[in-house]
Parts: structure tokens; C-alpha cells; sequence
């Protein structure tokens, strides 16, 4: 398959797996080659997971007073240092996974789960873009920012699980644990990338 054809029709299967239709997994390339072309959905990301930490960044200098200013990163740092720290959030999952395919004794399925994972982070970071998306063009109102970032969060994480506990063939409690250990990770890539600003 042609790469930009892979692109379009891989994202287009992780939208279908959002809106609950099972047939979506058949658009991915399960290939060896499809699983290292998977990791090109970081790329698409990328601009949009920036500017969410542009917006997170802004928003923390608008409601600063003189003092906490002071201790706030400037937007370009904070962009370097995300895009630095990017490829964390991106290759440390797959390698914790390799550890618990093992664990859950489906390591064959570790080659088709990621794959079906990479592609869904397009959709998943675009949920959680969305309340984002509506402060800036002033739908959504200042307060209600973190309630909707929050739900966009479960949102996203309902739809990781669906694709863990399917791909992997594994129990609804086994996926809940995939996922949220998938979660405390990217926290503490976050944490770390945290603690570079703020040195």
C-alpha cells in the first residue's frame, strides 16, 4: 500500500473504532512494515500537541499574578522542551508494552496492538484538543475549561481501553490496568518534561 494511501486509511479506521464500528480495524496494515509506519502518526500529532501546550501555556501566564510570572517558562521554552521530550511520550509506551504483552501472555498481538494504538493517538489527542479548540473561538467559557478537559481525558481513555481489551483479546479489568498504566507513564514523561522547565 502506498504510504499516504496507509496514512488516510489508517486514520480513517481509528475514526471508525471511535464511533464503535469493529469493521474499522480492517483499514489498518498489520505488516511488519505497517507497525514501523505507524509511528508516522506521531508526526501528524505533533502540530496539535503543541499547540495544546501552547494554549496550557497561555492560559497559566493569563491567570498569573506578578510573582507567579516569574516562575512560568516563556512559550518558546516550553515548545522546545516539549518537542525535545516528544519522541518519550511516543517510543516509551511500546517498550513498556513489550514487558507486559509478555506478562499478559499475548506477545503475539504485540505487533498489530501497537499499531492499531499509534494510529488511534491521532484521534485520541484531537478529543482531547476539542475544549481547546472551543476557548479559543469562545464557545466554551474560561470555567468550564478544566471540566472539559477532564472529560476529554476519560473520553480518550474509554477509547484506548476499547482498543486494548479488542486488539489484545485480554479481560475488561486486564485492559483497565493496560491502560492506566499507560496513563501513570505519560504522567511521569509529563512530570519529567516538568521539572527540565522548571530548572
Amino acid at each position: 500500500m502506498a504510504l499516504i494511501a496507509e496514512i488516510l486509511s489508517s486514520c480513517w479506521g481509528a475514526g471508525r473504532i471511535f464511533l464503535f464500528d469493529h469493521r474499522g480495524y480492517q483499514y489498518f496494515n498489520f505488516s511488519r512494515e505497517g507497525f514501523w509506519r505507524s509511528f508516522l502518526a506521531a508526526l501528524l500529532v505533533a502540530p496539535l500537541f503543541l499547540a495544546i501546550m501552547a494554549a496550557q501555556q497561555r492560559l497559566a501566564v493569563h491567570g498569573a499574578t506578578p510573582q507567579q510570572l516569574a516562575a512560568i517558562p516563556s512559550l518558546a521554552r516550553t515548545l522546545v522542551v516539549e518537542l525535545l521530550a516528544y519522541p518519550l511520550y511516543w517510543g516509551a509506551y511500546p517498550l513498556l508494552m513489550l514487558w507486559l504483552v509478555r506478562l499478559l501472555g499475548v506477545s503475539a498481538r504485540y505487533t498489530p496492538y501497537i499499531i492499531v494504538h499509534n494510529w488511534s493517538g491521532v484521534v485520541a489527542v484531537a478529543i482531547e484538543a476539542v475544549p481547546y479548540l472551543l476557548l479559543g473561538v469562545h464557545i466554551l467559557p474560561t470555567e468550564l475549561l478544566q471540566p472539559s478537559v477532564f472529560a476529554s481525558v476519560v473520553i480518550a481513555l474509554v477509547y484506548r481501553w476499547s482498543i486494548t481489551h479488542t486488539v489484545l483479546g485480554i479481560g475488561t479489568f486486564a485492559a483497565v490496568g493496560v491502560v492506566f498504566t499507560g496513563l501513570l507513564l505519560r504522567l511521569a514523561v509529563a512530570t519529567f518534561v516538568q521539572a527540565v522547565l522548571l530548572s
